[in-house]
């Protein structure tokens, strides 16, 4: 399985909007945190979501644009970014404490 990241930016979304697409990106198994090499869940900014699989960028990206064309409304095309990674160093929040083993 691969990691990958995913940025998006609807101009003109409300949050309602926003929590739809959250929504809906769950279903697709992208989440809004990333565990760290403690265990601990981190939270994303705002939009940026995570999620393993097997699936190319290009794919989850069309998938990505889907669920946005049959969720938020709007008038200009939407941002989508959807990168793989191997590694990542963030600063961010901690969404919960470490899970204990």
């Amino acid at each position: 399985m691969h990691r990958h990241i995913a940025r998006i930016t609807v101009h003109a979304a409300s949050e309602e909007d926003y929590a739809k697409l959250h929504d809906r990106m769950a279903s697709i198994n992208f989440v809004r945190f990333i565990v760290g090499n403690d265990g601990r869940s981190y939270t994303l900014p705002d939009a940026t979501y995570v999620c393993y699989s097997n699936e190319s960028c290009e794919s989850l990206r069309n998938k990505i644009r889907l669920i946005i064309d049959q969720t938020v409304p709007r008038l200009v095309e939407p941002l989508i970014l959807v990168a793989q990674f191997d590694a990542a160093a963030w600063s961010l929040p901690v969404e919960m404490p470490a899970l204990s083993t």
